[in-house]
């Protein structure tokens, strides 16, 4: 009987490779169904649009290509390495095929251990790394892990280039390694920084149209703010300490920030609202355009933020947008193609990927730098109107290697300590580029946030002035550190904490933002500290009133130059119970909202026309006058912690609407207006102001 031939080494490459990817696909899909991602992707209108539109499949399929391709080259890459050094020492055919087995493990554990290390966030590392090291240990030993393999690697590669060098002085396999000297040229080719050698546009700047820099970061709160570079800039500012968004949520924020106007007459009451059913002539970009300024908008993070052209941006910088983001962004996952996605290849091949908040396992905040810096290389000679968010400090606050905290609020420090450098990369950038010879430079955030600390709403138990039962009408929410399954209202929830932003008119932590002003080769007055009442929606009208430029057409914000007593409303956005916790789940906050959106032919995201209107109905308002507040919380439906016997459960029930008065001075505060307490504040004045601006 004869005997079986011996696999070749190619065979050998590609069953093990092949086995590799089928486990990687297999454990990606079982986690994934464990988690109830793949039932909640499958069973909501994202799926559905696949098969609809091939304009929004066609991504996916490109995606799924590139990964084929990657372990294509992968396999042919070991296989040139194993038969270069075979061919330089002359090796048998079987230990030729022990050496290509003993470089694919190396390969293999090398680039696990890379992913890890570089991507503790990634999916296999929280599922394989982090389990199999002790967590204080783990970066060493994956470290060591990485050089020992990679030391072993290089010299296998050291080799194969010796004896091509040998090959090619004899003249022998010209195909084989011209193949090979042809995929190195186009991995250099693709991973080529090409704007580094092309000359920087001059600065178009001048002193009657200097450039306007808009520098936003997410959710940033005010007295979290630290670091030297934005300590130094705030303090070296025009710093305006009460500024205030009328929504706190990023879209709804920054169409009030370029309208001067409420959400509730821009119409931008939510985020992903669909901006086409909308008429938005007179906004500050389309305003400066005609006035010769280019305009630009760029933002790390587009899933829920479709801030761009509609609202008269020439140009766009940031990943790539709609409901492809959702699918791409979250399953493109694999260690391999991992240590790719922020090279200047990643950028082109994985656009979903490069620079992407939102794909938090893999993002570098400095890749959407390189964006930018990009995008600044095809900027005109026209001034310019640079309009730049970031999301580093926004949920879930964390990006590529961050060491994983316990808590939200820890993560939340360390965002901001990363803010910190991230900003002084950025104003570096600018000067490199000739942008801060003659410009306003506006640092801000789009709204704050609360973490679930004490005194992060301004109502608090001990200041209730009012019938003792009424104040069971009022939410309560637990504290940032208490157990995550408590029955302990006494100790773990109070009335003074909150979570998140844009869920709580109370908690004006959420709606206090950032704001500094000043000015580069112009002057904008003496850096000072302005402790007076301000909005985001002021600063539009600020510019314009600075610069000398007309105003726009309608605009609900005050020029900060003369300021004046007013009245100041705030509404709230969507909030549930699985945003207003210290561990936020991303597949129970997707779960609940996935089902609000539609996808349109272009693969656009928008919430449901009768969707926004049900969340249009469950908005919390306020109106701030003087030292007063005023807030009405919506009939709700709402879980309550029951006692039956020894049993604690959630039982649903209707609450009511309800007012709270807040005197912003002292902090007493009631929910009866017909009460004493109210009787002493300007109530029915607040009430009918109310009542007659949101037509409640």
């Amino acid at each position: 009987m004869a005997l079986r031939r011996p696999a070749s080494l190619v065979t050998i490459l590609i069953f093990l490779t092949a086995l590799a990817l089928l486990a990687q696909v297999s454990f990606m899909m079982a986690n994934y169904y464990a988690n109830r991602l793949v039932d909640i992707l499958t069973g909501s209108p994202f799926f559905n649009s696949l098969w609809q539109d091939p304009l929004i499949l066609f991504p996916i399929l490109e995606v799924v290509l590139i990964q084929f391709l990657f372990y294509v080259l992968f396999i042919a890459t070991l296989w040139y390495i194993t038969t270069a050094i075979g061919e330089l020492f002359s090796l048998s055919v079987s230990t030729l095929r022990s050496l290509g087995l003993l470089l694919w493990v190396l390969v293999a554990v090398d680039i696990l251990a890379a992913n890890c290390y570089f991507f503790p966030y990634s999916l296999f590392s929280r599922l394989i790394c982090q389990s199999l090291f002790n967590d204080q240990l783990t970066g060493l030993i994956l470290k060591n892990i990485m050089v020992l393999c990679s030391f072993i690697l290089l010299i296998a590669v050291l080799l194969a280039l010796i004896n091509l060098c040998v090959q090619l002085y004899r003249k022998q396999h010209y195909l084989r390694h011209g193949g090979f000297l042809f995929l190195i040229a186009v991995f250099i080719f693709l991973n080529w920084n090409k704007t580094a050698f092309q000359p920087l546009p001059q600065d178009s700047g001048t002193a009657e149209k200097p450039n306007i820099i808009f520098i936003s970061f997410d959710a940033l709160r005010p007295d979290f703010v630290e670091g030297s570079h934005l300590i130094h800039f705030i303090q070296s500012s025009l710093h305006f300490t009460h500024a205030y968004t009328p929504l706190a949520r990023t879209s709804p924020s920054w169409t009030s920030i370029l309208t001067a106007a409420y959400p509730l007459h821009n119409g931008i009451r939510e985020n992903m609202v669909n901006p086409k059913q909308l008429l938005l002539s007179d906004t500050l970009p389309r305003h400066l355009k005609n006035l010769g300024y280019q305009t630009w908008y760029a933002t790390d993070d587009r899933r829920y933020n479709n801030i761009g052209h509609y609202i008269g941006f020439d140009h766009v910088i940031g990943p790539s947008t709609g409901v492809d983001d959702f699918l791409i962004g979250n399953l493109n996952d694999f260690p391999l193609s991992n240590l790719f996605v922020n090279t200047p290849m990643g950028r082109w091949l994985f656009p979903y990927n490069y620079g992407n908040h939102s794909a938090s396992a893999t993002y570098d905040p400095d890749s959407f730098l390189h964006l930018i810096q990009a995008g600044l290389h095809h900027r005109n000679h026209q001034p310019l109107l640079l309009a730049i968010h970031l999301n580093v400090t926004g949920w879930p606050f964390y990006w590529l290697s961050d060491t994983p905290h316990e808590h939200m609020i820890d993560l939340y420090k360390k965002a901001v300590s990363d803010a910190d450098g991230q900003f002084a990369k950025l104003l570096t950038m600018l000067q490199q580029n000739h942008l801060l010879n003659y410009s306003i430079v506006i640092l801000l955030s789009d709204h704050g946030i609360t973490l679930g600390q004490p005194h992060d709403r301004i109502i608090s138990a001990a200041n209730y002035r009012g019938t003792p039962e009424k104040i069971n009408d009022v939410e309560i929410f637990k504290y940032y550190n208490a157990p995550a399954f408590t029955t302990d209202f006494k100790h773990d929830y109070g009335l003074d904490t909150s979570y998140g932003y844009g869920g709580d008119v109370l908690s004006l932590k959420q709606t206090h933002a950032v704001l500094a002003i000043k000015g580069y080769g112009i002057s904008i007055g003496e850096p000072r500290q302005i402790d007076y009442f301000t909005s985001l929606m002021d600063i539009a009208p600020t510019l314009l009133a600075l610069l000398k430029f007309p105003p726009l057409a309608y605009q609900d914000g005050v020029s900060l130059l003369t300021p004046s007593q007013r009245s100041f409303f705030i509404e709230s956005g969507y909030t549930t119970e699985e945003m207003q916790k210290d561990k936020i789940s991303e597949i129970d906050v997707l779960n609940m909202l996935i089902n609000f959106y539609q996808v349109n032919p272009d693969g656009a995201i928008y919430i449901k026309p009768a969707d926004e209107k049900k969340l249009i109905s469950s908005k919390q308002y306020a109106v701030i006058s003087g030292d007063w507040l005023l807030a009405r919380y919506p009939a709700m439906m709402r879980y309550k912690m029951v006692r039956e016997g020894n049993q604690f459960f959630l039982k649903p029930m209707l609450a009511p609407s309800y007012f709270v008065l807040v005197n912003l001075k002292t902090g007493e505060w009631t929910t009866e207006l017909n009460s004493a307490f109210a009787a002493k504040a300007p109530a029915s004045k607040l009430l009918k102001i109310l009542k007659r601006f949101f037509n409640l």
